[in-house]
């Protein structure tokens, strides 16, 4: 399943629209593929980011994605 890259919100950018440096989780591309049944990461919240913060370290539950298996946090 592919879904909006949660750790760029999509724009393909690690600090958004108007950053050039290339989003590390999904390489540019502004999408990622995602278990097919996935829940919210609940250690992010779904933001891709360690504790939920807009910073630049990546949530180590779901890898920046922003979902998971049910199974990963549990």
């Amino acid at each position: 399943m592919i879904i909006e890259c949660a750790y760029c919100e999509g724009t393909g950018h690690k600090y958004g629209r108007n950053d050039s440096t290339v989003c590390p989780v999904c390489d540019g591309n502004g999408k990622v593929n995602a278990p097919s049944e996935n829940y919210t990461c609940d250690y992010c919240k779904g933001t891709g980011h360690k504790y939920g913060r807009r910073d630049s370290t990546i949530c180590s539950v779901c890898n920046g994605i922003g979902v998971t298996k049910i199974n990963d946090f549990t």
